[in-house]
């Protein structure tokens, strides 16, 4: 097969592999509700959660981080013989595609989540290194003040220094810079929650929080 038509191909699975929305096929299939119609909206593990408990929010979780990760590591098998650079940016924007799908999903008129997860499995598979360190810097802002969104935030504004720490390679550095730039923006609203007093905490509470979604099935 051409190799430029091969690599588009693998882009553009990407891209569809990003846009299954697991939030929402799970909500429906398993629980018989749109999980768009609750809480805030988002078809994410945090709104998941907050509606339904725990057990379909950590499956949300794996799956939506699953399809970052499997997005970097089939563009590393693909984009193998190029040469360095174009190798690491192409490799990049196959993670970046599945991201993208995932907030603007062609299955569901092009909308979706925020891209958290699938953002946290894109860089666990590009470097768990910096995955890590971020998530160990964001994870102390859920115990308090209880934000998710601030506790993304401030583990993504980390990420350009861990890339570089770290020695990983320009690309990646860069797309550090313009990660934290998407998750300030796809965040805007949690942010004027936030200043209003109106943003839900996150509870570790085994059960839904309320409001929950009104007499789901199990």
């Amino acid at each position: 097969m051409n190799a430029i038509l091969h690599g588009s191909l693998t882009l553009l699975f990407c891209y569809l592999l990003g846009s299954i929305l697991f939030g929402l096929i799970i909500s429906e299939c398993a629980y018989g509700v749109d999980i768009r119609q609750f809480g805030s909206g988002n078809v994410g593990f945090t709104n998941i959660k907050r509606t339904l408990g725990w057990k379909p929010a950590i499956a949300v979780l794996l799956l939506d981080g699953a399809k970052g990760a499997i997005a970097i590591w089939i563009s590393r098998k693909v984009f193998a013989g190029e040469a360095v650079h174009a190798r690491d940016t192409l490799i990049l924007v196959g993670g970046v595609l599945a991201i993208i799908g995932h907030n603007w999903s062609i299955f569901f008129k092009f909308a979706g989540g925020k891209g958290v997860a699938t953002s946290l499995g894109v860089l666990i598979a590009l470097d768990w290194r910096v995955a890590g360190l971020a998530v160990l810097v964001g994870f102390p802002l859920l115990l308090y003040p209880g934000y998710m969104s601030l506790a993304a935030t401030v583990g993504a504004a980390t990420l350009p220094v861990w890339f570089w720490l770290l020695g990983d390679p320009l690309p990646w550095r860069i797309f550090g810079v313009v990660l934290l730039i998407f998750v300030l923006v796809r965040h805007r609203a949690n942010y004027a929650r936030i200043r209003s007093g109106s943003e839900p905490r996150f509870s570790f509470r085994g059960s839904p929080d309320p409001p929950a979604a009104p007499q789901v099935q199990t």
